[in-house]
């Protein structure tokens, strides 16, 4: 369970063009290029630059829509629930600017988001993109994990992140990073988003994602649902964690898995060429 622990506490994002204030939002929208909508969503404590790298192979086709979330790299804190109202303004700001069936990306917190929404709106939004975010995190270490069996460990982590000193906090991210991201540069970047996120926020969400369990409603997806992994996350064996990513996504309709070698949590910034790959692919 530590390692499931591990894989939450940070994901990342890199600034693209076109900001545009969402002030009734709770998030940040960056808009860049031209032609059908993707959604960027990223995760627990991450820029919407995580999709820097993303965005550049896709933006001459698409309309990138990359968002930043409330309380997350130095971005406005709001009250919880944090998951749901998240997935709620998302569905609003595909209605308010007419987008059709925009296609989902999301990194850990924002790919369980993705799989949220395709599973309470499936007529809303078109294909799924999720990395290394699945139905049920503390179930890929422990199959007979449930919402109640880990509620108490998941509130006791919130409360150590909310409690923790600014140096405290540092430290920790310090030791866990490394084992999030093998490229240097990755490292340095999410230290200094995790640094700018707001404690509570990052508290709340985790135990959130850590109870929340989408594994009986996955089935009500419509859409084809693509999900790129690790190929073996720090510390977990390779064959046992694929059997727990495919057990997951197995009740999905259409889906497909990709794994991709020598990376981390962070796949985008480890291996950006074959996230690329992977999404335009899927896409095609």
């Amino acid at each position: 369970m530590r390692h499931s622990v591990v894989m939450l506490l940070l994901l990342g994002t890199m600034l693209v063009p076109a900001v545009t204030a969402e002030p009734a939002m709770p998030f940040r929208a960056a808009v860049v290029g031209e032609g059908p909508a993707i959604i960027f969503i990223p995760g627990l404590n991450s820029s919407g630059a995580v999709w820097d790298a993303v965005v550049d192979g896709l933006d001459d086709r698409y309309t990138c829509h990359v968002l930043t979330l409330a309380g997350f790299a130095g971005e406005p804190s709001i009250e919880p629930p944090f998951l749901p109202t998240i997935r709620d303004a998302v569905l609003k700001y595909i209605e308010d600017r007419g987008l059709q069936q925009p296609v989902i990306v999301g990194h850990s917190l924002g790919g369980v988001l993705g799989l949220w929404l395709g599973a309470t709106a499936p007529s809303r939004v078109g294909r799924i993109v999720t990395i290394d975010g699945v139905p049920f995190l503390p179930g890929l270490t422990n199959s007979n994990a449930t919402p109640d069996s880990v509620r108490s460990m998941a509130r006791g982590m919130r409360d150590a992140i909310v409690g923790a000193s600014d140096a405290d906090r540092a430290h920790q991210t310090s030791l866990t990073l490394p084992m999030l991201v093998t490229n240097p540069a990755g490292v340095r970047i999410t230290a200094e988003w995790a640094a700018a996120s707001d404690p509570t926020t990052s508290g709340d969400a985790l135990m959130e994602i850590m109870t929340t369990d989408l594994r009986p409603q996955v089935s009500q997806i419509v859409q084809p649902v693509l999900l790129i992994a690790p190929d073996a996350p720090a510390g977990v064996a390779p064959d046992r964690i694929r059997r727990s990513y495919e057990q997951q996504f197995a009740p999905i309709p259409d889906h497909r898995i990709v794994f991709v070698p020598n990376t981390r949590h962070f796949v985008m910034l480890d291996d950006p060429a074959a996230v690329l790959t992977a999404i335009n692919a899927f896409l095609k």
